[in-house]
């Protein structure tokens, strides 16, 4: 593939779509990090403290992770 030929893909609105496609994959991806993150350390904070609302800590951040997963296949397949 040459220059030429790159070029051409990439006229108008379709270099735009990409890096907004890149972009969004990216951030997701990030953001499903930092979810997995928030899950292992609730985790661990249920093993080190004692609540009565432990419960509801690991309820909200598995609820995060799904939907980290969720707008991952979002950036995927609609973006």
């Amino acid at each position: 593939m040459g220059i030429d030929e790159l070029a051409k893909t990439f006229t108008g609105g379709d270099i735009v779509y990409f890096f907004v496609k890149a972009f969004s994959l990216v951030f997701s991806i990030m953001y499903f990090f930092y979810a997995l993150v928030m899950v292992r350390q609730i985790q661990v904070m249920n093993k080190a403290l004692s609540t009565e609302r432990k419960n509801l800590f690991s309820l909200i951040s598995i609820i995060q992770l799904l939907l980290a997963v969720f707008i991952i296949l979002l950036a995927v397949f609609f973006v």
